[in-house]
């Protein structure tokens, strides 16, 4: 009989128990994802200019045809095809012309990216801010989404954003 009693009041603490994690693991995982406070930007069929000044993130894309300058004090992989690269030691950057270039670039410090030509197809995730803007002679200036929001034509003026976690 006693036996009985015991293992009762064990499965009984083991439900609770299981119940209080299962409460607590969502407010854990939420405290967490908004800690990090990283924000987005992805930009699809851009016909303009993407300018990002990251604090830390990544960056990677494409494009058509156009140029990218990326600062030296992040860490970039190849433009793909670049018929023409740059590098000015007072501004620290790397300047590529051509097409079809494709980039990545991470930085953990301070750094800018800024890409501009037909087709930019740019996705971006960190803590940051930049600039975007659309062409005029395009037609199609193409789309982005900012911060996990819905997708809006390039805007044709200048427009300012940060890079934040969707409150």
């Amino acid at each position: 009989m006693r036996i009985r009693i015991l293992r009762s009041g064990v499965r009984k603490a083991s439900f609770l128990l299981l119940i209080v994690a299962a409460l607590a693991v969502p407010s854990v995982v939420l405290a967490e994802r908004s800690a990090k406070g990283d924000g987005t930007l992805s930009v699809r069929g851009g016909y303009g200019k993407v300018a990002l000044s990251l604090n830390r993130g990544i960056v990677f894309g494409r494009l058509d045809r156009g140029s990218i300058t990326i600062g030296t004090d992040g860490d970039f992989e190849d433009f793909g095809t670049c018929e023409s690269s740059v590098a000015t030691a007072e501004d620290d950057t790397i300047t590529c012309k051509g097409l079809d270039l494709r980039f990545r670039f991470t930085t953990s410090k301070p750094d800018e990216i800024r890409v501009s030509g037909r087709e930019i197809n740019v996705t971006a995730v960190g803590q940051g801010a930049g600039k975007i803007k659309g062409s005029i002679d395009a037609l199609d200036v193409g789309s982005y989404s900012l911060n996990g929001g819905i997708y809006s034509d390039l805007p044709l003026f200048e427009k300012k954003f940060t890079l934040a976690a969707p409150s």
